[in-house]
C-alpha cells in the first residue's frame, strides 16, 4: 500500500508526523483528493503528490483540521495582559508591541490577542499583530472574520455582543480589530520565514510542535528563538511544555499560561547554531564506551579520556578527578538542546547507575523519554523524580500533562492542584 509512502513523503517535506493525526483521516483526505483528480490508484496519486507542491498544500488542507476558538486556554491571555502592563509597557511607553501568531488558523487566536490588548487600554496604534498560517483557506476565513457559535464556546453570552456584529452568515469581528492584524500565508519551516521582519515581543505558537518529528521540532524552535526579542514571551500549547529543552527558554511561573521567556546565555547561543552534518558530537561518539561496558568511575569520566587507552601498569601520578555530577547533568542538557536525545538519555542512565537519588536527572530523563515517544518510561521517571523531591514542580507539570493526554483527568487534576499549592506563598507538600 502507498499510504505509508505518503506519510513518509509528508514527513520529509514538512516535518509533520502524519501518523499523529490519524491514519483514517489521511485515508479520507487522500480519497477526496483522488476523487478531485479522478484518479483510481493511490500509487498514481503519490506520483502526482511528489511532482506538485500545490497538491501537497491541498492535501494538508484536508488533513490538518484546525481546532480553535476564542480565548482558548484563557490563562495564556491573562498572563499576556499582566506581562504587557507590568513588564513591557513601563519600559516601552512610546514603542509598538509586536506580536506573532503562527499558525493563526482561522483567526480566532489573533483576534483574541487584539481583544485582550484592547481590554487593557492599548490602542490599535500601540500594537501590531502578524498572523501567519500555511493554509490559504484558513487565512481567507480569518480575513472574512465571520464565525459560528462553535468558535465562541467557553465565552460568556455577552462576548459576541461586545466585539462582533451580526450578519446572515454569523457574527463578524468589528473592523477595529480586523484592521490591527496583518494576515498572510507562510510556512514556519521555510528558510526565509520572517527573514525580513523585526523581532517580536510576544509569539503565540500553540499546538504545532506536537505534530513535528524531533529534528523538525528543533528547527522550528530555533526559528522561534531567533524571531523573539530578548526576554520576550513565547506561548505554546499545554502538551508542548515538554517539547522545548535547554537554557534558551525559561518557563513562566504562571498557572496554566504555558509560556516561556527567552533567555540569552552563551550556551543558548551555541545550541542554536546550525547542527553539523553528523548530529552526534564527534568527541562524545569517539570516546564514549558502549553502554554494556562496566563503569569504574563516576558517570562521564570517559567522555574525554578513553579508559581502554591507559597503560596497564600502575601510574606514577594520580588520574584526574572525575567530573562533578552537576557537570555531567550539564552535558546531558547540552546534548538535549542540540536534539541529540539518545546520547543525552545514555548520559542520564549512566549517571543513575552510580547515583539513583538525583531527582533532577530523573526529571530530565523523563522529558527526553517523552520527546522520544516513550510515554510509559517517561511516566516512571517523573514519578521517581517526584518521589525523591516532592516539590519538583517541573516533573509534576510534565506528569500532569501526560495524564491529561492519557485521558486520566482525575489524576491530572490532583497533580495540577499540587502545582498550584507549590506556587502559593505558603505551599506545603508532603
Amino acid at each position: 500500500m502507498a499510504y505509508p509512502l505518503i506519510e513518509s513523503w509528508i514527513r520529509q517535506q514538512t516535518g509533520l508526523e502524519a501518523n499523529l493525526i490519524g491514519t483514517n483521516r489521511l485515508v479520507r483526505a487522500v480519497s477526496q483528493r483522488m476523487a478531485f483528480h479522478q484518479l483510481d490508484s493511490v500509487d498514481r496519486y503519490l506520483n502526482r503528490l511528489k511532482l506538485s507542491s500545490q497538491e501537497l498544500d491541498a492535501l494538508l488542507e484536508q488533513i490538518v483540521i484546525p481546532e480553535t476558538w476564542f480565548f482558548r486556554s484563557r490563562e495564556s491571555f491573562h498572563y499576556l495582559k499582566e506581562y504587557v502592563l507590568k513588564d513591557w509597557l513601563p519600559h516601552h511607553a512610546s514603542a509598538r508591541l509586536r506580536v506573532l501568531s503562527v499558525p493563526c488558523s482561522t483567526g480566532e487566536e489573533p483576534y483574541s490577542i487584539a481583544i485582550a490588548l484592547g481590554e487593557i487600554g492599548l490602542t490599535s496604534g500601540q500594537f501590531q499583530i502578524d498572523a501567519i498560517d500555511i493554509s490559504r483557506q484558513a487565512i481567507a476565513h480569518a480575513l472574512r472574520g465571520v464565525y459560528s457559535p462553535h468558535s465562541f464556546r467557553g465565552n460568556s453570552p455577552s462576548f459576541g455582543a461586545r466585539y462582533f456584529e451580526p450578519t446572515p452568515e454569523g457574527l463578524q469581528i468589528q473592523s477595529l480589530f480586523r484592521d490591527s492584524i496583518n494576515f498572510s500565508v507562510g510556512n514556519l519551516l521555510q528558510p526565509a520565514f520572517l527573514a525580513d521582519k523585526p523581532l517580536y515581543d510576544v509569539i503565540f505558537c500553540r499546538n504545532l510542535l506536537i505534530y513535528f518529528d524531533g529534528e523538525t521540532r528543533q528547527k522550528a524552535s530555533q526559528t522561534l528563538y531567533r524571531a523573539l526579542k530578548d526576554q520576550g514571551v513565547l506561548f505554546v500549547g499545554h502538551a508542548e511544555m515538554s517539547q522545548l529543552f535547554g537554557r534558551h527558554f525559561t518557563p513562566v511561573q504562571y498557572p496554566f499560561a504555558f509560556a516561556y521567556r527567552k533567555s540569552l546565555t552563551p550556551k543558548a547561543v551555541d545550541s542554536l547554531k546550525p547542527p553539523p552534518a553528523e548530529r552526534s558530537l564527534p568527541t562524545l561518539r569517539a570516546a564514549a564506551p558502549p553502554p554494556s561496558e562496566p563503569s569504574r568511575s563516576l558517570p562521564g569520566l570517559s567522555l574525554m579520556t578513553s579508559e581502554r587507552s591507559l597503560p596497564s601498569q600502575p601510574q606514577p601520578t594520580p588520574q584526574p578527578a572525575a567530573p562533578e555530577p552537576e557537570n555531567l547533568l550539564t552535558q546531558a542538557r547540552a546534548l538535549a538542546d542540540q536534539g541529540n536525545l539518545s546520547q543525552a538519555v545514555y548520559l542520564c542512565e549512566k549517571f543513575l547507575r552510580s547515583d539513583r537519588t538525583n531527582a533532577e536527572v530523573y526529571n530530565l530523563l523523563g522529558q527526553l523519554q517523552q520527546a522520544s515517544g516513550q510515554e510509559a518510561a517517561a511516566e516512571q521517571s517523573f514519578q521517581k523524580a517526584i518521589y525523591l523531591q516532592p516539590r519538583c514542580e517541573e516533573a509534576l507539570v510534565h506528569l500532569a500533562l501526560l495524564r491529561e493526554q492519557q485521558g486520566d483527568t482525575s489524576s491530572a487534576t490532583l497533580l495540577w492542584q499540587r502545582v498550584h499549592r507549590l506556587r502559593s506563598p505558603h505551599a506545603e507538600l508532603p
